[in-house]
């Protein structure tokens, strides 16, 4: 069995959202007629697409600058593709507005599509019971990589959210090896106790037996 590394700092999470950093420089001023949501977006997309990373990390710096919570929700709610999908959301979590929860929460549905997932995420990691319940309900279901889906299993950890320990017990075995460490870094935040013995050195088998121990027969801690 290969141990499983822990990373202990939440910043060595490899997530996509992560890799974006807001910057000191703007692809455009308030003043310009042309720095709206929807032209940014537009210029976002296309850097996507050409892989302009260094354009691409600059227009959503630019967006989170901008703060426009209903036209950049507005704008997520229409994206297509994870990449441009995921950079939006993680501009509306940069936004600091009370309006933005209510913008979301339609869209933290019971759908499984990448604007519902992000959604329930943004809600859950303030603490909103019915979108933790909704991602743990359809764990693993939505249709993201296990590198995506890892950030949810990050949320459940940080809300200490003990009805999903069964299903990140099951992804201590993820392929995903960043899934699975974010697992374990999740189970000992939920349960600090049950696996206080267990380290980077630990074995999988080791893990899953503790965290066994705090499954019933139906799959619930």
């Amino acid at each position: 069995m290969r141990p499983i590394i822990i990373l202990l700092s939440a910043a060595l999470l490899l997530v996509a959202s992560a890799t974006i950093k807001a910057s000191d420089q703007f692809a455009c001023h308030r003043s310009d007629p042309e720095c709206t949501v929807p032209v940014l977006v537009d210029k976002l997309e296309e850097a996507i697409s050409h892989q302009q990373w260094q354009s691409d990390d600059l227009l959503t710096a630019t967006l989170v600058k901008l703060a426009d919570a209903r036209g950049t929700v507005d704008a997520f709610k229409a994206a297509e593709g994870l990449a441009l999908v995921s950079r939006l959301a993680f501009v509306i979590g940069e936004i600091d507005a009370p309006e933005v929860r209510d913008l979301m929460r339609p869209l933290a549905n019971e759908e499984l599509d990448l604007q519902s997932f992000f959604a329930n995420k943004y809600l859950a990691a303030k603490g909103d019971l019915d979108a933790l319940a909704q991602l743990n309900e359809n764990y693993f279901l939505y249709a993201v990589p296990s590198f995506v889906w890892s950030e949810a299993v990050w949320v459940f950890g940080e809300q200490k959210y003990e009805p999903a320990t069964c299903n990140i017990v099951e992804s201590l075995n993820a392929a995903y090896l960043g899934l699975a460490e974010q697992a374990a870094i999740a189970l000992k935040a939920i349960h600090p106790d049950s696996f206080a013995s267990l380290n980077e050195n630990s074995r999988l088998s080791e893990w899953q037996q503790a965290g066994a121990q705090l499954c019933t027969s139906d799959g619930n801690p």
